[in-house]
């Protein structure tokens, strides 16, 4: 249960996801890119972008990514629950995962809404740990999990399989604990 439902950062509002904000997550959702580096399927309709957003409404680990400055979503963010039948992991650690609209890559938003997302769970959470990982392939979100400090714990040779792709690919996994992150935040 979480009891923040918006998280306001210089530039942006973290926030739950609305039923307005369909076309824009179909604007980024249709994006091949943005699919590519994220291990989504791309959206083909806005039928899938529906059924992606009805998910998101009801998932409190998902959060809208939106610009304050005139109010568009510009991706998305979650604290997710790495095995909702242990109740200890829930309590201790969860997995940080984002994705964000081409048009908005290298603009330090998604480092702006990770360390954000940190905050939240090292502090209203009560996080012990928080894991990150990305596709080998993705440099830009390398280049953000290495500047919120993560640590790097290894890499999962032939971890998923992309539906889309049918390819075998690579996982970098990181981490970091609240102590560390408390000992970079001062």
């Amino acid at each position: 249960m979480t009891t923040q439902d918006t998280i306001e950062t210089e530039r942006l509002f973290l926030r739950r996801w609305r039923e307005s904000d369909l076309h824009d997550l179909n604007e980024y959702g249709r994006q091949l890119f943005v699919a590519l580096r994220a291990g989504f399927e791309p959206h083909k309709s806005i039928d899938d972008s529906k059924t992606i957003l009805d998910r998101f409404i009801l998932d409190e680990t998902k959060w809208a990514i939106e610009l304050k400055d005139g109010g568009k979503v510009i991706g998305s963010i979650g604290l997710e629950i790495k095995d909702k039948n242990r109740a200890d992991l829930i309590q201790r650690e969860r997995k940080i995962g984002f994705v964000l609209n081409e048009q908005y890559h290298g603009q330090g938003y998604a480092t702006e809404a990770t360390k954000a997302m940190m905050t939240y769970g090292f502090t209203v959470l009560k996080l012990f740990l928080i894991r990150i990982t990305h596709c080998e392939a993705n440099r830009q979100s390398r280049r953000v999990i290495e500047k919120c400090g993560f640590h790097f714990d290894g890499v999962k040779r032939f971890h998923n399989v992309w539906k889309y792709d049918g390819v075998l690919h690579h996982y970098l996994d990181y981490s970091l604990t609240v102590d560390e992150w408390k000992a970079n935040a001062t």
